[in-house]
């Protein structure tokens, strides 16, 4: 039918319509590739004029995931950056708005110098394509352009927020409406049940208050959910592949991102410093019990000498071994720095919680990493002590 028409009117290729545009933007609407090689070789000056959207056939054909239009348009188009709608937006903010991952995917397998203008590119809201994706919930898509590192994770726009700050909101914001949705649904089974519910001689008189009570709760028709599954997908994929970098500090002096109350510091540092003087206590009892079993075993062996005429050598035990007495000192050498440790920890703990100091949540952080330390070599001795407790004979030569 094209081609009678090019051949018969051909003016008729080159009309717009007031809503849609001209007929390479209908021909790209509707995926039509055999249209669209046509009029690109017939009507060529149509790819470069707008709807009254203000959108190009290309951004049309990333609007609906035509990866085989995109193609035929990126073969007469090398520099797809210049074709920006009103809102500023290119290519990939078009298809990545929409959610189209396998559009998305095919403009980031293009040559670095065709890709790289449109990445990071941001339309006149500030809004990058990552920016777009996250706050529509279209995880593909923000999963394909995150896992490109040529892509900025860390551009705000106009409002100041990144791509993980709008996945953030926009996740609340679904929460809140599901949590809405479901009072909603309740309140109308329950209206449905008192209903149902009512006598007979009383449906008259309440039928104007049923009224009134129902146009008061209804709905607008206009009330839209976002997809509350895109966007906890989508919150999740940039947690992994977006998240703003914390220093470890701030992940233990910071709540929900804010700081922690002066009660709660409080609370948090006598409960550590309970922490702190156990350890401590533990640690203590076994630096003293291992050098007096050491003694009491040397004080067996030496009378079992005397009253015994089998060599020596044969009564040796596993303290006097190398390896017996290297796994000692890897005890007490743990033991003691345990010890150490979480004493020191609780004498900053002790001394910030009789003082009003302003570092309270630096002291805090830097004590639990003190106190978890002593109790992972707390750990450590341990092993030891089982080794030497039941090592035995096996350390006889």
């Amino acid at each position: 039918m094209l081609q009678k028409i090019e051949k018969a009117k051909p003016d008729l290729l080159c009309l717009t319509d007031k809503e849609l545009g001209n007929s390479l933007h209908y021909a790209s609407s509707r995926g039509f590739q055999e249209g669209v090689q046509f009029l690109l070789q017939k009507f060529l000056n149509g790819a470069y004029k707008r709807n009254h959207e203000g959108n190009y056939p290309i951004h049309l054909a990333c609007k609906n995931d035509s990866v085989d239009v995109v193609k035929e348009f990126l073969k007469i188009t090398p520099f797809p950056k210049e074709f920006l709608n009103k809102k500023g937006q290119n290519i990939l903010h078009v298809a990545a708005e929409n959610g189209n991952g396998n559009v998305v995917r095919y403009i980031l397998r293009q040559e670095k110098t065709l890709v790289e203008p449109l990445l990071n590119e941001m339309d006149e809201d500030g809004n990058t394509p990552l920016h777009l994706a996250t706050n529509h919930g279209h995880s593909v898509a923000a999963f394909v352009l995150v896992r490109d590192k040529r892509v900025d994770t860390s551009i705000v726009n106009n409002e100041n927020l990144t791509p993980y700050d709008i996945a953030e909101k926009q996740s609340k914001i679904a929460v809140e409406q599901y949590e809405k949705t479901d009072e909603m649904l309740a309140e109308y089974r329950k209206q449905f049940d008192s209903k149902n519910s009512t006598p007979a001689d009383k449906n008259q008189d309440n039928a104007v208050d049923s009224k009134e009570h129902d146009t008061k709760k209804s709905p607008p028709k206009d009330f839209k959910l976002l997809d509350y599954y895109g966007a906890m997908i989508t919150l999740s994929i940039l947690y992994f592949h977006a998240r703003p970098k914390k220093f470890l500090y701030e992940r233990f002096t910071s709540t929900q991102g804010k700081p922690p109350r002066k009660q709660e510091t409080k609370s948090r540092i006598e409960n550590l410093l309970v922490v702190a003087v156990l350890v401590a206590g533990v640690t203590f009892a076994g630096a003293i019990q291992m050098p007096q079993l050491r003694d009491k075993n040397n004080k067996s062996e030496h009378l079992h000498e005397l009253n015994s005429t089998a060599p020596a050598s044969r009564n040796s035990t596993a303290f006097d071994s190398p390896t017996g007495s290297s796994l000692l000192d890897g005890y007490l050498c743990l033991d003691v720095w345990a010890l150490n440790t979480s004493v020191v920890a609780a004498i900053i703990l002790l001394w910030t919680n009789l003082n009003d100091v302003k570092f309270a949540p630096f002291a805090l952080w830097f004590s639990s990493l003190m106190v978890g330390g002593s109790i992972y070599m707390m750990c450590l001795s341990f092993f030891f002590a089982v080794s030497i407790a039941l090592g035995g004979s096996n350390y006889l030569p």
